[in-house]
Formats: structure tokens, sequence, C-alpha cells
């Protein structure tokens, strides 16, 4: 492996992070909101 595949590689899984880390934001406010007491 190269270092330019070693480099295109690290920036997918970062991306891919990225995203999986927003979506469990989006998940947990999610939660949150719900979990208010409703008036």
């Amino acid at each position: 492996m190269s270092d330019g595949d070693a480099d295109r590689l690290m920036w997918k899984v970062i991306i891919h992070m990225t995203f999986v880390l927003s979506g469990l934001l989006f998940a947990f406010m999610d939660k949150i909101v719900g979990d208010t007491k409703k008036h």
C-alpha cells in the first residue's frame, strides 16, 4: 500500500466517522427533546 492509498483511506475513515458522530448527536438531541415533560 502506497502513501497515497493510506492517505486516501485515512480521509475516508475521518469523513465516515464525522457522519456517524453527527448522526448519533442528532439521535441523542432528539431523545433529549422527546424526554421533556409535556404540559
